[in-house]
């Protein structure tokens, strides 16, 4: 009776553990909506128009715009509390261009400090991210584009011929003694991709939410286990968010319900379609020979493998995560956390080496109702504002932007098909509380670049929307002479 009653007790901690969580959550999105910024905070000190990069007023191009940062971004990394940032421009595009412009790199502080206790620069170059989430943008990129390769028809469902997803011996199979769902009632892998099969996350994970640590299963790790499996992932170890096991409803089918579960499907059908090669191997040929990104992989040890592949040290360095705490000017480095699911957040890759998959996108020629509109960027990632000139569809579109935060990185794209233009943004210190409370880190400091970038575009409409959207309502008055009419 004792012992029972002892689990009962340890089951009833675990419950409210568990309930607690959320309810915290909770809270914070509730502060985050009540309180934009408390006094002497970086946010607040923006809020009263103490823009950095708007001081000389709004830049006439995007030369003058880069100027801008190059000049300013010490002072603009300074206020956020950010220990590196790396941006790389992309100017004049179009669509059907073979030769693209090689970006233009601009960087401040540090990446980190290695086990010798050298510290290394910030490199737009040469510095490796994690990119997060900004990995799906190049997954389905992947799914659309090389569909013959693949022997994938995005428009079936990934149970139908010829994709032929099996779950057989996998132990997450929701439709278990059941039939698949299919692409007449909306389950297609298209669907997938753009989060609108019906896939989603329910429950709580209790093991290593925030992802599985180096230390443990990564290179020079101190134990040998293996890492667990895609299906155990699926089932409820998910490494990427707080969250359980991937579950299907019937009746989000159709409506977009945005889960890195989904692109976990996504490397499966690569895995099972490309046995020999396995989900690593196959990617890294798409990186290096389809989209030209010699210095990103998926490799768990990011440095040394593109080092041994490229036969020479290419002074490479993976930069250490860091997260700033609440009312602290000091920075802490965070351990290296490793994704089972690799194909919601698992690249590594240099601001450079993205900035030229960003301008492949405009390239390919990314624009309303193409493929790469469609399924690459969908729903809250399209910035709606008819552009007559630019876009003859009263469903135009002026801007896609795509984040990414994942343990102590932020990350940014943002396209201008229109204008052939792209920014991307990697940071190397993020907070997501600090972040939303507006006490400084890598989200902060994206949103005074992102605001420049937009106004310099020309769309300041779309930019006083955005953030009367965001901000509850209240202007932003760091940029309320720039907005237009």
């Amino acid at each position: 009776m004792r012992k029972n009653h002892k689990q009962v007790i340890i089951g009833y901690n675990r419950y409210a553990l568990y309930a607690f969580i959320p309810v915290f959550l909770i809270c914070i999105f509730i502060c985050s909506a009540c309180v934009p910024g408390k006094t002497g905070t970086p946010l607040s000190t923006y809020m009263k128009g103490e823009h950095i990069l708007l001081q000389g007023g709004v830049p006439d191009d995007m030369q003058a715009f880069g100027y801008a940062l190059e000049t300013n971004l010490d002072s603009l990394r300074a206020r956020y509390r950010v220990a590196g940032v790396a941006i790389a421009l992309i100017e004049g595009v179009r669509a059907g261009d073979v030769t693209l412009p090689e970006p233009r790199l601009i960087q401040s502080g540090t990446a980190g400090r290695d086990e010798n206790g050298q510290w290394h620069a910030m490199d737009a170059g040469t510095t490796l991210f994690d990119v997060a989430s900004l990995t799906k943008r190049l997954v389905a990129w992947t799914m659309i584009h090389n569909q013959a390769e693949l022997g994938i028809d995005i428009t079936k469902s990934p149970f139908e011929v010829p994709n032929g997803l099996s779950l057989s011996g996998c132990e997450w199979n929701p439709w278990a003694g059941g039939a698949y769902p299919l692409a007449q009632q909306g389950f297609s892998l298209g669907a997938v991709i753009q989060h609108r099969a019906g896939l989603t996350m329910e429950g709580l994970n209790d093991i290593y939410p925030w992802g599985w640590p180096a230390w443990l299963y990564g290179p020079g790790g101190q134990w040998e286990n293996a890492m667990p499996s895609l299906c155990q992932d699926l089932n409820g170890r998910h490494n990427t968010a707080l969250a359980g096991r991937m579950v299907f409803r019937e009746d989000l089918l159709g409506k977009f319900t945005y889960s890195s579960g989904n692109y976990g499907l996504l490397q499966m059908l690569i895995e099972q379609k490309k046995p020999s090669e396995g989900f690593d191997a196959y990617m890294q040929e798409v990186l290096e020979e389809d989209l030209n990104m010699h210095h990103s992989t998926f490799s768990y040890d990011p440095v040394g493998f593109l080092e041994d592949r490229r036969g020479h040290n290419e002074g490479l360095y993976l930069s250490q995560n860091y997260r700033s705490y609440l009312n602290q000017d000091s920075n802490s480095p965070e351990g290296l956390r490793l994704l089972v699911n690799k194909a919601c957040g698992g690249l590594f890759g240099t601001v450079d080496d993205y900035a030229k998959f960003a301008a492949r996108l405009m390239a390919d020629g990314i624009r309303p109702g193409t493929i790469d509109d469609i399924n690459i960027f969908c729903d809250d990632n399209r910035f709606s504002s008819f552009d007559s000139e630019n876009f003859p569809d009263a469903e135009g579109y002026d801007a896609y932007i795509f984040r990414g935060e994942l343990q102590g990185w932020a990350t940014h794209v943002i396209l201008d098909p229109a204008r052939g233009n792209a920014l991307v943004i990697f940071t190397n210190t993020a907070d997501p509380v600090g972040d939303t409370l507006g006490y400084g880190t890598g989200e902060n400091l994206i949103r005074e670049v992102y605001d420049v970038w937009m106004l310099t575009s020309g769309y300041g409409p779309t930019l006083k929307r955005i953030h009367a959207k965001f901000w509850n309502g209240r202007t932003v008055k760091a940029c309320l002479p720039y907005y237009g009419d």
